[in-house]
This record gives structure tokens, C-alpha cells and sequence, in this order.
């Protein structure tokens, strides 16, 4: 398993109040049951992270809130971003 790391990450940054919207009831993932401040403090925590480049990735960070055909033309602006930088290596 050696020195091997991704090329990228994508953070898909968005609100607990947006978050916790969308999750999908479901009886067996413990992190559902958890409040409002936890994912707080747990997306901020991932903003720190790329906001650092944390672990010497490149952060991609992309805004999770509008619907998702407007998130998904985002992810395939930056993953053509990635992709064009990559090449040109």
C-alpha cells in the first residue's frame, strides 16, 4: 500500500440544515441520529482540511447547496479542471 494517494478530493461543502434534509432515513447508520452540531463541527473541520491542502491533496471544493443538476455541472467543471492538469503533466 505504499506512498499511493488520490490525484484529488472533492468536498462537497454544504449546510447541516441542507444535510440533514437530505439524508435518507435508514436504521442502521448511527451518524443519522446525530444533532445539528455535530455536523457542524465536522464540516468544519473538512473546510479546514482543504482549506490546508491537508495530507498534501489537492482539495476541490464544491458548493453541495443548489439542486443536484447544478452540483453535478460543477463536479464536471472540476473534474475537467483535474483531468486538463493532469494531461499536461
Amino acid at each position: 500500500m505504499g506512498s499511493y494517494k488520490p490525484d484529488a478530493v472533492l468536498l462537497f461543502d454544504i449546510s447541516a440544515e441542507t444535510s440533514m434534509k437530505r439524508r435518507v432515513e435508514t436504521d442502521g447508520d448511527p451518524f443519522d441520529r446525530e444533532k445539528k452540531d455535530y455536523f457542524e463541527r465536522v464540516a468544519a473541520g473538512y473546510r479546514t482540511m482543504a482549506q490546508v491542502g491537508w495530507g498534501g491533496l489537492n482539495w476541490y471544493v464544491v458548493n453541495g447547496e443548489p439542486k443536484p443538476e447544478i452540483v453535478s455541472e460543477s463536479v464536471a467543471k472540476v473534474l475537467e479542471a483535474i483531468f486538463e492538469k493532469k494531461l499536461q503533466r
